[in-house]
Order: structure tokens, then C-alpha cells, then sequence
């Protein structure tokens, strides 16, 4: 996304206070103190004829920006595909503890 007029920002940073400072895709606390770990999300995505209007631009944790993509999706929707994609992670994190545990007991 290309630069934000200060405007649209502090309109952006009053909907994310309205909303307790939570990310609206996943419903945890945003923490700006924390670099890098907030963007800019388009609701409906640009490349689905989205635009940079205020009311289609959320802050939301720029993990759950990158899982979601160019999707449209829902929050409900989103935190049960969220979800699912922690609990492979961790499932593939005891695969590969497993493993190296298999390989140094050798």
C-alpha cells in the first residue's frame, strides 16, 4: 500500500480504539510498541476491487494480514482458519522434535 495521509491514519488508529485496540480478525490486543507487528489490511482486498477508503482499511497483527491474503473474510471465519493453521504448526513442530529426537538417539 502506498503512503497514508496522517488524516486516514488517526481515523484508522480511532476504529482499532473503538474496538479496544484488537486485531479484528484474530480478537487479540494490537501493541504499537511492538515494531513490526501491525500493517494496514483491506477488508476487501484490492485485487477483489477493494479500495483505500477508510471504511475498507483496518490495523490488524501483520501475521494474521499475510494468512489472510487477498481473501474476504469474515472474523469468525477467520479465527477458525487461524486456528487450524496454529494447530499445524505446533503438529508439525512435534514432527520435526520427533524426528531429531529419532536421529540423535541413533
Amino acid at each position: 500500500m502506498s503512503r497514508i495521509s496522517r488524516t486516514k491514519r488517526d481515523k484508522l488508529f480511532q476504529k482499532l480504539k473503538d474496538n479496544d485496540y484488537r486485531c479484528p480478525l484474530c480478537n487479540a490486543k494490537i501493541y504499537f510498541w511492538k515494531k513490526n507487528t501491525y500493517n494496514i489490511d483491506h477488508i476487501i482486498p484490492k485485487s477483489k476491487g477493494g479500495s483505500n477508503d477508510v471504511e475498507n482499511l483496518q490495523y490488524t497483527h501483520t501475521k494474521c494480514n499475510h494468512l489472510k491474503a487477498n481473501q474476504d473474510i469474515e472474523q469468525g471465519d477467520f479465527v477458525a482458519f487461524h486456528k487450524m493453521q496454529h494447530e499445524l504448526n505446533i503438529k508439525k513442530k512435534l514432527e520435526n522434535q520427533d524426528n531429531n529426537c529419532s536421529s540423535t538417539n541413533n
